[in-house]
């Protein structure tokens, strides 16, 4: 982020909800002081954390991978076993998916989509842990 944006965000930050103002103007003040912007907005992780983009990622991965799972059809382990099976037949769809290529299913739409986040889960008990709560 530039500093003119960094600067003209802090500025405008009353436009925002109040809690993110207050992030933002707390994180511009410490920034002022000399901390790098990504610890003066909290987004430098601790020892053994993960990045907050990554968690981000993770997230939006999981929920996707948790739409393709609901349209699976079956028991919830069967789910698990069908949508496992479905990634293992990912790669060319998800190349000609990167291609401009949109995939003929919803579940194999879901899965690129999934895989846009980070790397997918191959077994099937990986899969039940994220889409089963």
């Amino acid at each position: 982020m530039s500093a003119e944006l960094f600067r003209r965000l802090a500025e405008e930050s009353d436009l925002l909800p109040a809690d993110v103002a207050a992030w933002i103007g707390n994180a511009f003040d410490r920034w002022l002081s000399g901390e790098p912007v990504e610890a003066a907005m909290g987004l430098k992780p601790g020892p053994g954390q993960r990045k907050p983009a990554t968690l981000i990622r993770t997230e939006y991965r999981n929920g996707a991978l948790r739409q393709a799972w609901a349209l699976c059809p079956g028991t919830p382990w069967q789910k698990s076993r069908a949508l496992a099976e479905a990634i293992g037949r990912l790669s060319q769809v998800y190349r000609r998916y990167r291609a401009g290529h949109p995939p003929a299913s919803e579940v194999n739409r879901l899965l690129c989509t999934a895989a846009d986040y980070g790397r997918l889960p191959e077994k099937p008990n990986q899969i039940h842990v994220i889409c089963v709560e």
